[in-house]
């Protein structure tokens, strides 16, 4: 698999999790969030990185942890 595949595996799984109620309220997805952005900063990959902005916003008040 290569990277732009990969990249698109996380876009996808993203987006599928930020339709989930109980993954907008978890701490455990939004602490992944903010480590793929921190490990993506600075690379070309705007559309991961749009991704992942997107979703962080999503994000509701944390109820799991």
């Amino acid at each position: 698999m290569d990277r732009n595949e990969s990249i698109q595996k996380i876009i996808n799984a993203t987006q599928k999790a930020m339709k989930l109620g109980k993954c907008r309220k978890c701490e455990c997805m939004k602490e992944s969030l903010k480590s793929i952005k921190k490990a993506y900063t600075g690379t070309p990959d705007d559309l991961l990185s749009e991704a992942i902005d997107y979703a962080l916003c999503r994000m509701d008040s944390i109820e799991y942890t």
